[in-house]
């Protein structure tokens, strides 16, 4: 390498020095940045992330968009006790009837026809 060296000109010697000076200055290292600046941006990227999430839950007119919006509704009112006994099926309340019974009155209708 010596003797490599000691054959290049003195501008191909300034331009190798100078494109290694470039290369070694990409791996340098810059110092740490404040742990305050870093928690910041992340508090910002999770409000952010948070605040997406909520948009779009709410723009669904599915079912989670109406827990999100009930629970919500709650929160306002403070979760009185009571106020939310139509949000749940109660089983006891509710007719039941088994699927075979339907069927047999639809065909015991088509024979009286």
């Amino acid at each position: 390498i010596q003797k490599w060296i000691a054959d290049l000109s003195s501008l191909q010697l300034n331009r190798i020095l100078d494109l290694l000076f470039i290369c070694v200055s990409g791996f340098e290292y810059k110092g740490k940045q404040s742990s305050d600046k870093v928690s910041t941006q992340a508090l910002k990227k999770s409000r952010d992330a948070k605040a997406r999430l909520e948009e779009a839950l709410l723009r669904g007119e599915g079912a989670r968009g109406e827990m999100v919006k009930r629970s919500r509704q709650l929160a306002g009112n403070d979760r009185l006790p009571g106020s939310n006994e139509n949000l749940r099926w109660r089983k006891e309340q509710t007719k039941w009837r088994q699927a075979n019974e339907t069927q047999d009155k639809t065909k015991a209708e088509i024979d009286q026809e």
